[in-house]
């Protein structure tokens, strides 16, 4: 009887392990290449970011191997451009946006519609992977032309979102 209880819950944890996926039917670790070395760092607020070289070299990234060409950064399983400064030879810092964690992936534990997609369940913390990779994305340097400007717009919009965050709602109080 013991055996079959076993049996039993064994069955149902490789069947939730085999439906552990996103509904994509992937998992969301194929951008993983195993024969890199990434360095993670969380992101609570958006923003652009500034990483100077010498935090790379304390966080135990190898400098003799970063030139302006190998530097690569990747959030949920994409790649974003990174401005590397260069001071001579040297990497000097690393400039990117990044964003903090919305429920994006939270979109998943629902099945009736996410409460609200601009804010994750989980945390607002987003992970970042940076790596010494190949030809990685870059910014591109634009130079300003302010000569034929357009006319000026005759109003402007805009759509601000205010997550009350700080907020606790301790929920429904009963008087005994």
């Amino acid at each position: 009887m013991h055996m079959r209880i076993a049996l039993f819950l064994l069955t149902m944890l490789l069947g939730a392990l085999a439906n552990a996926q996103m509904s994509d039917g992937k998992f969301g670790n194929e951008w993983i290449d195993y024969s890199k070395t990434y360095y993670k760092f969380k992101i609570s607020e958006d923003g652009i970011y500034r990483i100077p070289a010498n935090y790379l070299q304390l966080s135990g990234v190898d400098m003799s191997r970063l030139n302006e060409n190998s530097v690569q950064i990747f959030h949920k399983g994409a790649e974003i451009p990174v401005h590397v400064q260069m001071n001579g030879s040297a990497v000097d810092y690393l400039e990117f946006y990044a964003s903090k964690n919305r429920g994006i992936l939270d979109a998943e534990l629902y099945s009736n519609g996410q409460f609200n997609p601009e804010y994750s369940l989980i945390s607002d913390s987003a992970s970042y992977f940076l790596t010494i990779g190949s030809n990685g994305k870059r910014y591109q340097n634009l130079n300003a032309n302010l000569n034929n400007l357009p006319q000026k717009e005759a109003f402007y919009m805009s759509k601000v979102v205010s997550l009350p965050t700080l907020i606790w709602n301790a929920g429904k109080t009963y008087n005994i």
